[in-house]
């Protein structure tokens, strides 16, 4: 966790961010363990007013959000160890279309090559490895959209808030 600052520079997180700001929609894809982290990106987007949608499984409902990606889509792919194949053929599905991706991961090294990486190493193999060093990855990746996009982010939740609060118990 120390490590962190050193190994995602503030220039990568801006041009994640400045990814998520353009994207009409964003998917998030993650499996195993890393699926909680997607499936958290991909609520705390929503919750900050942008489309997105968290994919933990590669299901029937994952091939329906695949098959409708467009162009001015995001698809972010969260792994953890090494990049699964159908997480492989699928950042491949993305790039055909011309699709936008970000990878977070704690290891490097993709094919096909993401618009962008953050990577943060989380211990040597046999070490204990926590989902702390990614979690906060994806915390500072949704903290920096919401500095950068002008209010978009605080409004939405200040709207869920007091939609929250309009509704009986």
């Amino acid at each position: 966790m120390q490590a962190l600052p050193a190994q995602i520079d503030d220039m990568h997180l801006k041009s994640a961010a400045q990814l998520l700001l353009k994207a009409e929609r964003i998917l998030v894809c993650g499996t195993g363990h890393a699926a909680a982290l997607a499936s958290l990106l991909a609520l705390r987007l929503a919750r900050s007013g942008y489309r997105a949608q968290g994919l933990d499984r590669w299901d029937w409902r994952t091939m329906e959000a695949l098959a409708t990606m467009r162009k001015n889509d995001v698809l972010i792919t969260v792994t953890l160890r090494r990049m699964s194949k159908p997480a492989a053929k699928l950042m491949e599905h993305a790039k055909e279309l011309g699709i936008r991706s970000l990878v977070v991961s704690d290891v490097a090294g993709f094919k096909p090559q993401p618009d962008v990486v953050l990577c943060a190493h989380r211990g040597q193999e046999g070490e204990s490895q926590s989902l702390t060093v990614p979690m906060a990855i994806c915390n500072a990746l949704v903290l920096e959209v919401a500095r950068l996009d002008q209010g978009k982010s605080m409004k939405a939740l200040a709207d869920l808030t007091q939609l929250r609060r309009s509704l009986p118990d």
